[in-house]
């Protein structure tokens, strides 16, 4: 539902802030 969704939205923005902030680094 609604709390699973935002789960995987949370999930998509890691993967996409996590790998810009490393190699930013």
């Amino acid at each position: 539902m609604v709390q699973q969704t935002v789960h995987q939205a949370l999930k998509l923005v890691a993967l996409l802030i996590i790998p810009k902030s490393l190699s930013e680094v």
